[in-house]
């Protein structure tokens, strides 16, 4: 799994960023870029973005905004320390729960915790403060679990139990397990700072001197980079030595295969339409029965998917949809010929598919030229009425409307290039 960094979402951060359309289009082709990145150089990888401090709220922006810039990705991941932003509920089980839903039935992506830890103790390591420790408030606190190794075992049972009880869990990293002073001891901290900057086991290297504001990189004149903030959250006590919570990890382990079938259902322009995952014990049978879509049907009239389990990992199943030409109503009379009415002479409002093909009814006439249908834009021949897609001239400007004769908007990859479309006319841009 190739993680694309951390998507900021908290504080001003979130304003400043996700509310302003100029950085949006930023980050999304920057995403957009790393994603095909991997795909080519690593096409077996799934593709993650990682949000932190969980938000039911934030996420569904975030993720909505990623959808609009077309950015291809496989898992959202999310990062999660209950010690953090206790007060407003965001690291909670709860929550997490919430957003790993969010991100199936929404999105359908899988879900990751890409990052979470708990403390072994509240004391320091080293002469680097610490993110947690004894000074506590409202919003940053240990009231979640006990500290010590028992309470680091009781919230990565809490962790894996919700992420891997919903279909799309995949698991949980945890960060950082091995980040201990290089010489422990506050009256050390010179020797541990210049072993960190060596050996580069510290938040920050000196090479970060001119790149990272002078505030932070020095305190009263003196270098702050190297050390750990996080030394009290290892797995490890601050000499090395192995936490009885590390054996978590072995513990909690089995040693079953299981495949994680991810079912996309897919329309004529090779969008995913919907998603479904399911986890089936290897060697068992997958059974996943197929949702209602609206506007499409199954193409090959299936109804569900029945397979063996065979891989233990991940599978990837597509199911093509056609459109949904059910309930429309009939436009050709007995000579072949168009309708301007039904039976009771009342006029006819319905799509019609004639010789390959479509053409729409308003009201039993023939619609032509631009017209608006169900919310969305669709373009007519000006003469024969037949639906028009691909790239289209309309005045002075030029749209694209796809397969399903939808006019796109935003970024589009059509025929392998990327093309920009105004987000609200549907214009596109040179």
């Amino acid at each position: 799994m190739m993680g694309q960094g951390i998507t900021r979402d908290d504080g001003g951060s979130y304003d400043s960023i996700w509310k302003n359309q100029n950085r949006v289009d930023k980050i999304g082709g920057y995403l957009r870029s790393a994603s095909k990145a991997v795909r080519t150089y690593s096409p077996d990888s799934l593709v993650a973005v990682q949000l932190e401090t969980p938000d039911f709220n934030k996420y569904d922006t975030i993720m909505s905004a990623l959808k609009n810039e077309n950015v291809d990705y496989d898992v959202l991941g999310s990062s999660y320390y209950p010690f953090w932003s206790v007060s407003d509920g965001s690291n909670t089980i709860k929550t997490i729960n919430a957003v790993q839903k969010l991100a199936e039935d929404k999105y359908g992506k899988l879900f990751a915790i890409l990052e979470t830890s708990w403390v072994n103790s509240l004391k320091n390591g080293d002469s680097t403060p610490n993110s947690i420790g004894e000074s506590q408030d409202a919003w940053t606190n240990t009231n979640a679990y006990k500290v010590g190794p028992q309470g680091q075992v009781d919230e990565l049972t809490d962790l894996y139990k919700t992420v891997l009880n919903n279909s799309n869990g995949l698991g949980a990293f945890y960060w950082e397990p091995a980040w201990i002073p290089n010489v422990a001891g506050w009256i050390n901290g010179n020797k541990d700072k210049e072993l960190a900057d060596k050996y580069g086991s510290g938040w920050a290297a000196s090479g970060a001197v001119g790149y990272f504001p002078n505030d932070k990189m020095y305190y009263q004149g003196k270098p702050a980079w190297g050390g750990s903030s996080w030394d009290n959250q290892a797995l490890f006590d601050i000499q090395g030595h192995p936490l009885q919570s590390l054996k978590f990890y072995k513990d909690a382990g089995n040693n079953n295969k299981e495949q994680l079938t991810r079912l996309e259902f897919v329309n004529q322009d090779n969008d995913v339409v919907k998603t479904i995952f399911n986890k089936t014990v290897v060697g068992n049978t997958v059974s996943i029965s197929y949702p209602d879509l609206d506007g499409y049907t199954i193409s090959d009239n299936s109804s569900s998917y029945i397979a063996q389990a065979t891989k233990d990992g991940i599978k990837t199943v597509q199911v093509k949809l056609s459109r949904n030409n059910n309930n429309q109503p009939n436009t050709r009379n007995n000579n072949n010929q168009p309708n301007t009415g039904n039976n009771n002479n009342q006029p006819n409002t319905g799509w019609s598919y004639v010789g390959g093909q479509q053409f729409y009814y308003i009201n039993g006439k023939l619609a032509k030229n631009e017209q608006k249908i169900a919310g969305k834009w669709y373009l007519f021949d000006a003469v024969t009425g037949a639906m028009k897609k691909g790239f289209q001239k309309v005045g002075s400007k030029k749209f694209y409307y796809g397969n399903d004769g939808i006019m796109r908007y935003g970024k589009q990859k059509i025929a392998g290039k990327w093309y920009l479309f105004d987000t609200v006319t549907g214009a596109m841009k040179n």
